[in-house]
């Protein structure tokens, strides 16, 4: 399987954040804005290759961003995919209004935070403050 990384931005901050949705207009969208904070981002198009990526990464993610719904792979099988390998990996799953997914079944799964899209990039940005720094 080859990997299809989109892009990999390496910056001055030393966070590694993998962004995962099949949207690429929304994952450049996230980049950009993650750049714009110092954030060293990786954004994938699905979930396997997304956890091809995360597998074969010299550097370890310390959050990742995913969409619920992609092909092939669900946000939430992905989420429980890179928990079984990072058990502490904090992860935000963004989903979209039309979809029930219950905090309760996520949170037993592992997945720190879910967002309803569309969601504002201030929002977005306290979200993943508050992931990689648990005292904010």
């Amino acid at each position: 399987m080859t990997i299809n990384v989109v892009k990999n931005m390496m910056i001055k901050s030393g966070k590694q954040i993998l962004i995962v949705d099949d949207e690429e207009l929304i994952t450049s969208l996230y980049q950009d804005f993650l750049n714009d904070y110092g954030f060293n981002s990786t954004i994938c198009e699905d979930g396997i290759i997304a956890l091809a990526a995360f597998e074969q990464s010299d550097i370890p993610f310390d959050l990742v961003i995913t969409d619920q719904t992609m092909p092939n792979m669900t946000g939430t099988e992905l989420s429980i995919a890179l928990l079984a390998l990072v058990p502490t990996l904090p992860i935000i799953l963004l989903t979209g209004a039309s979809e029930v997914i219950h905090a309760e079944s996520t949170n037993n799964i592992g997945i720190q935070h879910i967002l309803q899209k569309p969601v504002s990039l201030l929002t977005l940005k306290k979200i993943i403050d508050t992931c990689l720094d648990p005292s904010i």
